[in-house]
């Protein structure tokens, strides 16, 4: 254990924390997973935002950065009644620009859908076709990647809406799904600390378990990503692509205008570690992560040689 600390410190120059116990009841500074569910709509001093959403069902509230989640005191959804949300994620290689973005099928979704342009280049070009839909999405700089962003996108639509209330989840990401779905029914610990993304499938399976527990259910549904199908699951993903590419293109114009970046470090339950040269916390298999960096510094140290074997170098 002391030479991988020393590892660890030394030679990747990472950074140990562990959690401290907190008695703050307000879960700004406690461990995220253990701070309590709340019986009620939070605060604007818990949550960065409320909002009262029009369902074709009836008004429900969504409270964004509360991620502990939270209870409906009343809500006018019967057992079978369903929420469905579209999520995606949006990466660039070129920048390692990143976003996530969660579309809501409200009324006016379910009223216009049928009316919105099958391509995607007209939405962007003339993005007062969507102008009443419920969009949210914000620029991401704690993680690299499409995946995590698929993932923080799921979790931002679980913890928003009550937990009493049934949630259907559309994503183009196959891979997500999966992953959530083997993590939230594993019960090896050893595996989940291997798995890619792990401290925003924590926070996802710790949301799921807590909406079972408060009345509520989850559904994952995968949906074909860059289709010019007219159904419903189809122009909703096209949607949220749509606005997870504007998000991306203007980080300092989040929707909402007040959404945090998510606390991942309190997503891990006993400690985490962050890279002090990218600020991150590491989120992968810390056996493949430390290895991937290693691999990539002894190959740029051999690529920079000026003695001929540098064109031997492969990455």
């Amino acid at each position: 254990l002391t030479r991988a600390v020393y590892l660890a410190v030394k030679s990747l120059r990472w950074s140990l924390h562990t959690h401290r116990e907190s008695r703050r009841h307000d879960g700004r500074h406690q461990q995220l997973l253990k701070v309590p569910v709340r019986a009620s709509l939070p605060t604007l001093d818990e949550c960065s935002s409320t909002m009262l959403l029009d369902c074709t069902r009836g008004r429900v509230h969504v409270a964004h950065d509360f991620w502990s989640g939270w209870v409906a005191l009343s809500h006018p959804f019967s057992q079978s009644d369903e929420i469905h949300v579209y999520t995606d994620g949006s990466h660039d290689q070129a920048t390692s620009a990143s976003s996530w973005s969660a579309v809501v099928g409200d009324r006016w979704f379910d009223e216009n859908f049928s009316l919105l342009p099958s391509d995607e280049q007209e939405l962007a070009r003339q993005p007062a076709h969507v102008g009443g839909s419920t969009r949210f999405g914000s620029a991401v700089d704690i993680t690299v990647g499409i995946y995590p962003v698929e993932l923080q996108a799921i979790a931002r639509a679980l913890a928003m809406f009550p937990l009493n209330t049934h949630l259907h989840i559309h994503s183009d990401s196959q891979a997500s799904i999966k992953s959530i779905l083997t993590f939230v029914r594993s019960h090896d610990e050893r595996d989940q600390l291997r798995s890619a993304g792990r401290p925003l499938l924590q926070l996802i399976r710790h949301l799921w378990y807590r909406r079972q527990e408060a009345g509520g259910r989850v559904t994952l549904s995968h949906v074909s990503a860059h289709t010019d199908n007219d159904d419903a699951h189809s122009v909703g993903n096209r949607l949220a692509d749509f606005e997870a590419n504007r998000a991306r293109a203007r980080p300092s114009h989040p929707s909402p205008l007040n959404v945090r970046p998510l606390p991942i470090e309190q997503c891990e339950p006993y400690m985490y570690i962050k890279s002090l040269d990218s600020g991150m916390v590491i989120i992968n298999d810390i056996r493949s992560s430390a290895l991937q960096l290693i691999k990539s510094r002894v190959y740029h140290k051999w690529k920079s040689k000026s003695s001929g074997q540098e064109q031997f170098a492969c990455d």
